[in-house]
C-alpha cells in the first residue's frame, strides 16, 4: 500500500491511541504492537513529536516486562528526537525515566546525573510536579549511598512543593522517608515528629481528636 503523508498522519495518530486504549487495560503486546505501528508512520510523516511519544511508551512497556536494555534502547531514541526538537519537557520525563531503568538496575551512581539533568529541566520551565517526583527519587539514592543530609534535604525540598499542591498521596510518602532517615541518623525525636506528621495526614478529616 503507498501511503501519502495525509494517510500516514491519521493511520498514526490511530495506531497511538489504540495504543494508548491498550495500555489503559494492561494489554501491553497489543499495545507494543500498536506504538510500533505509529512510530513507522510517524515516520514516514516526519513526525519526531509522535515518534518520540511512543517510543517512550515502548520504553515503559518494555520496563515494565524487566527488560531494561530494550527500554533504555527505546528511552534514548524518544531522548535524542527531543533533544534535536528542543522539547524540554520531553527531554525531562526520559532522562528521569532513564534514571529509573539504572535504579532498576541497582546502578545508583548512574541514576543519579540522569535525575539531576532532569530536575534543572523541570527547574527551568517551573515544573512542580515534575520537580518533586524526581526530587523523591534523587533522595532515595541518595539514602541509598550514604547520603543521609543530601537525602534530607531532596526530601524536604520535595515535601515544601507537594504541601504547596496538596498532593496528600506525595506528602505521606516523603514522611515516612523523612521519618526513616532520622532513625538512620539515630535521631529519635525527630522521627517521631515526621510520623505524628504522617498519622495526622493519615486520619479521616472527619476524625477529630477529642
Amino acid at each position: 500500500r503507498d501511503y501519502g503523508r495525509e494517510e500516514a498522519s491519521g493511520d498514526a495518530d490511530a495506531e497511538r491511541s489504540n495504543g494508548n486504549a491498550a495500555l489503559e487495560l494492561g494489554r501491553f503486546e497489543e499495545a507494543e504492537a500498536h506504538f510500533r505501528q505509529a512510530v513507522a508512520f510517524y515516520e514516514m510523516r516526519d513526525d519526531r513529536r509522535g515518534m518520540a511519544e511512543c517510543l517512550r511508551q515502548l520504553g515503559g512497556i518494555s520496563r515494565r516486562r524487566g527488560e531494561l536494555v530494550q527500554a533504555q534502547s527505546w528511552y534514548q531514541q524518544a531522548l535524542e528526537l527531543y533533544r534535536r526538537d528542543s522539547n524540554s519537557v520531553g527531554m525531562a520525563e526520559v532522562l528521569r525515566q532513564l534514571g529509573a531503568v539504572e535504579t532498576n538496575r541497582g546502578d545508583l551512581r548512574r541514576a543519579e546525573p540522569l535525575y539531576q539533568e532532569a530536575l534543572e529541566l523541570y527547574r527551568r520551565d517551573s515544573n512542580s510536579a515534575g520537580m518533586a517526583e524526581v526530587l523523591r527519587q534523587l533522595g532515595e539514592v541518595a539514602k541509598n549511598t550514604g547520603g543521609l543530609e543530601k537525602a534530607e534535604a531532596m526530601y524536604r525540598e520535595a515535601l515544601a512543593l507537594e504541601e504547596n499542591e496538596d498532593n496528600r498521596s506525595g506528602i505521606g510518602e516523603i514522611l515516612r522517608q523523612l521519618g526513616a532517615i532520622a532513625k538512620l541518623r539515630g535521631n529519635d525525636q525527630e522521627s517521631d515528629h515526621w510520623l505524628r506528621r504522617l498519622h495526622e495526614i493519615d486520619r479521616p478529616e472527619n476524625d477529630v481528636p477529642e
